[in-house]
């Protein structure tokens, strides 16, 4: 994958909250903003659809499942 760099601008209060949040998880500022856009465009359908990591039960095994997914899961329960 290509990382491009862009300039943004931000309010002040939302660039502390951000800051408080990256030293917290101990994450960096791009990831956490790459990932609430990832999350922003999978709510909005344009690209690909989201992925969320869960474990099976059983096996406690990784796998990923698009939204569509999880909600079929959802409603059978």
């Amino acid at each position: 994958m290509n990382i491009k760099k862009i300039s943004i601008s931000l309010p002040e209060d939302l660039l502390k909250s951000l800051d408080d949040l990256a030293k917290e998880k101990k994450i960096s500022r791009s990831k956490i903003i790459a990932e609430a856009l990832e999350d922003y465009l999978g709510k909005h359908k344009t690209g690909k659809p989201e992925k969320y990591q869960w474990k099976t039960r059983k096996t406690k095994t990784l796998k990923t499942q698009t939204p569509r997914r999880v909600k079929r899961g959802i409603r059978k329960r």
